[in-house]
């Protein structure tokens, strides 16, 4: 005898099609990031060039702002190894925060925002602007600000 299908089932189903798609969309820039930072022959991971990118973009920051703006990091122990790393290389340092003894400030280094700036132009190309080649402003305005809610 065959089992009828539940339909809740189908119903949960249909509600997560949103949520995958924007999940299989961010994997595959991720993928895609990183692809093109490997085939260039740079050494960094997505969400090492995410931090580094925030802190170009925005400047010198504590480590918890760091977080809560960075993308592909949402815990202080990944943003502590991947500064660590980071660091290492050269390419940011954290630096004793005069306001508060108990914190740091991170920042890139000089080799860090070369390598940003030399990045950049070449993401731009391979994986911006083909995403917005798929919306107008006016939808990618739009697709930000729903995304942010969540």
């Amino acid at each position: 005898m065959d089992a009828k299908p539940d339909p809740d089932q189908k119903r949960m189903t249909e509600q997560a099609q949103a949520l995958l798609a924007v999940l299989q969309a961010a994997m595959n820039s991720i993928s895609a990031t990183e692809s093109a930072l490997r085939d260039k022959g740079f050494s960094l991971r997505a969400a090492e060039w995410d931090l580094m990118a925030f802190l170009e973009d925005f400047g010198p920051m504590r480590p918890a702002e760091l977080l809560r703006l960075s993308i592909l990091t949402a815990h202080p122990a990944t943003l502590s190894t991947i500064l660590s790393r980071l660091e290492k290389r050269g390419l940011v340092v954290r630096v004793p925060d005069e306001t508060d003894a108990r914190s740091v400030i991170v920042d890139v280094t000089r080799e860090g925002r070369q390598l940003v700036n030399e990045i950049w132009p070449m993401l731009s190309v391979k994986i911006v602007a083909p995403f917005n080649a798929h919306f107008t402003e006016e939808e990618r305005a739009t697709l930000q600000e729903l995304l942010g809610r969540i």
